[in-house]
């Protein structure tokens, strides 16, 4: 038995199991329903709730009523029109870089022709290609246009060009047969008139091969020509330029025997080939090993000739002709 007094003097009387129970017994707490939160989600979505009779709270979505961009991107792209594509070496001769590309989007293709007509401008770091020599040109464009959104866009596109020379040097020969009369001196380069590249201009003699990419043009020959020895002989030319092209050509030279002098006696005159040819007089003739004419010794002609091709011969002049020789048209001996 316990005896308790208030504040006011007022006496309470307990027994000890009473108090016993009440020092004990823990509070009840209620428990609340949980409430889950709902997980984003990649498409937006807007949120209620409620409040069911249990007392839990209920979460429901609804799609959101945002517009999404579905519009088309544009994508251009640049091409080397394929007239282009390969580039020859030509002097003198150059190429709007504008003309050789196309603009695509995927639906349209545009041309420099009808560039004006597009809703893009396209320029480049330089105007113009020059042909004349050969080599790699780099050439920077820049597309600018306006995307879906109304901002301006850039869009940089390089290009390399190759110039290639597939032109080889021309050689020009004076004759396509030459005539030499045995045991002259003669070099088959005075019947080459020039030898001359598209882009290194003349080409230059050597004795020998200098090589497909010397740098230069040069040219040259071979033969087994032999002026000491009656016969047909071949020269055979080569020419190649800077970039390896190579071009050939052949001419003759044809070596005569050398005429034996013939024994004049009275009006008649023997040769050494038991022909026998009348001739009114003996006369001294200037012939030309070269042209195979010839001219009395006075001729104006004969200033002309140069004087390893002369041949001075005292005799008839039927013998000359027997040989091939013919008779000068301006002093007709």
């Amino acid at each position: 038995m316990y005896l308790f007094t208030s504040g006011r003097g007022t006496t309470t009387t307990r027994n000890a199991a009473s108090v016993s129970n009440a020092v004990s017994q823990k509070p009840v707490v209620q428990e609340k329903a949980s409430v889950s939160k709902p997980k984003a989600t990649s498409t937006p979505k807007s949120q209620t709730s409620s409040k069911s009779s249990s007392g839990s709270t209920r979460v429901s979505s609804t799609p959101s009523t945002e517009k999404q961009d579905t519009s088309p991107k544009v994508n251009y792209t640049l091409s080397v029109d394929s007239q282009y594509s390969s580039l020859v070496c030509e002097a003198g001769r150059t190429i709007n870089t504008l003309d050789m590309i196309k603009i695509d989007d995927g639906k349209n293709v545009w041309t420099n022709q009808n560039f004006t007509n597009s809703t893009f401008t396209v320029t480049a770091d330089q105007n113009q290609i020059d042909l004349s020599k050969p080599g790699e040109v780099k050439v920077n464009y820049i597309l600018t246009y306006t995307d879906e959104i109304g901002i301006e866009q850039e869009k940089q596109f390089e290009r390399v060009y190759k110039i290639s020379d597939k032109t080889a040097p021309t050689i020009m020969v004076a004759k396509a047969d030459v005539y030499i009369t045995e045991g002259n001196v003669y070099s088959p380069s005075n019947n080459v008139m020039y030898v001359r590249d598209n882009i290194d201009g003349e080409a230059k003699y050597v004795e020998k091969e200098a090589g497909y990419y010397a740098g230069y043009s040069w040219y040259t020959y071979t033969t087994d020509l032999n002026t000491n020895k009656p016969g047909t002989y071949n020269v055979y030319l080569k020419a190649t330029d800077s970039s390896g092209n190579v071009s050939d050509e052949t001419f003759r030279v044809i070596v005569n025997e050398k005429p034996v002098q013939p024994v004049v006696r009275s009006n008649t005159t023997t040769y050494s080939n038991n022909s026998n040819y009348t001739a009114s007089t003996s006369a001294s003739y200037i012939a030309n090993t070269n042209t195979y004419k010839f001219h009395y010794t006075w001729c104006k002609s004969v200033n002309q000739m140069k004087e390893k091709n002369k041949w001075y011969y005292e005799g008839s002049r039927d013998y000359l002709i027997s040989l091939g020789y013919v008779p000068c048209k301006n002093c007709n001996p």
